[in-house]
């Protein structure tokens, strides 16, 4: 009972960490991705005669960028009885790494190097490493251990979206081996968490937040471009957002964002066998920096502050939800 509490707080608290991040595009340079070409060297952005840049998307082939990644979130519950504070901390290392480059077709394979997570809930405190020694891991951590150093294949065509993607299966079945016993609730969270880290739809909404951020045209300084995107893992929000050149300086492209969250029609999330609706507003903001070479994600830090209800069995509660993330180019 122990384990399955405690995969449900890691669940929830994945859920609202991975669904409160900053605004993510898929459009504008994306489909520049493959013209790194199979030798891999990165051309710079295009600077136009008029000064103005061009940016696109070209990681060089057999690199890989290794990214760290810091969410911190609290959220707070007016429940009937009382208010529920939560506060918890994901701290993970995404590697990334153009493996193939062919006909305009471009495979990314994804890796957790690193998974940490730490939940604070009224007076109790949860830590989880992947990196615990296996003798002295609890189950929960086992099934953390089974996502790092697991990778997953992403291929993606010639427009920058997600064709296919090649692991989950083989994480999840990793994950589900550790698991004793014939515990049907504890498997279907099991299964939730990994979907969490590591399904299509956190994986395409992960892609998105670490490289299509870039404009579609050629802009300038203190110009800007706007993006209406649809965030779906977990809860689903669309967001709309305006983005601004700030600055072009030593190779780095300087750019703020500011943003306007809405639950995409009364979006709902299965949570421990538990469906909850949400409906909710709020609003983000972030500063990012590009590599004018590679267009690839130098850092970025986000805010985001959303409120609303989740309605569980027919009750409705009162929810804000505060996060922070910053992520940053080893």
């Amino acid at each position: 009972m122990k384990n399955a509490i405690t995969l449900c707080w890691v669940c929830i608290c994945c859920c609202i960490s991975c669904n409160s991040s900053q605004d993510k595009s898929v459009s504008g340079a994306a489909s520049s991705l493959n013209d790194g070409g199979s030798s891999g060297n990165a051309r710079s952005a295009l600077i136009e005669k008029d000064g103005k840049v061009k940016f696109s998307l070209r990681p060089l082939l057999n690199k890989k960028y290794r990214y760290n990644i810091t969410t911190s979130t609290s959220s707070l519950v007016e429940a009937p009885s009382k208010e529920v504070e939560s506060v918890n901390k994901i701290e993970a290392v995404i590697s990334y790494e153009n493996i193939r480059d062919s006909a305009g077709y471009s495979t990314l394979k994804m890796t957790y190097d690193k998974l940490h997570i730490e939940i604070k809930k009224e007076d109790e405190r949860i830590t989880i490493d992947a990196d615990t020694a296996p003798d002295d891991q609890t189950q929960v951590e086992q099934i953390l251990s089974s996502i790092k150093n697991s990778s997953l294949y992403i291929s993606l065509n010639p427009k920058g979206e997600v064709t296919g993607i090649i692991g989950s299966r083989e994480i999840l079945d990793r994950a589900m081996k550790g698991i004793l016993g014939d515990d049907a609730a504890l498997r279907q969270l099991v299964q939730q968490l990994i979907n969490k880290l590591a399904g299509h739809d956190f994986v395409e909404d992960n892609l998105k937040s670490a490289f299509f951020i870039l404009p579609d045209t050629s802009v300038a300084k203190g110009d800007t471009w706007k993006r209406t995107t649809v965030q779906n893992a977990d809860f689903s929000f669309v967001i709309n957002s305006l983005y601004k050149l700030e600055s072009l300086d030593d190779g780095v492209a300087v750019i703020t964002g500011e943003g306007k969250i809405a639950s995409n029609n009364n979006s709902s999330s299965l949570v421990m066998g538990q469906q909850l609706n949400t409906t909710m507003n709020g609003d983000q903001s972030a500063d990012i920096k590009i590599d004018l070479n590679t267009g690839m994600l130098r850092s970025a830090k986000s805010k985001v502050t959303i409120s609303g209800t989740v309605t569980v069995q027919g009750h409705e509660l009162p929810v804000t939800i505060k996060t922070k993330k910053e992520i940053s180019l080893e």
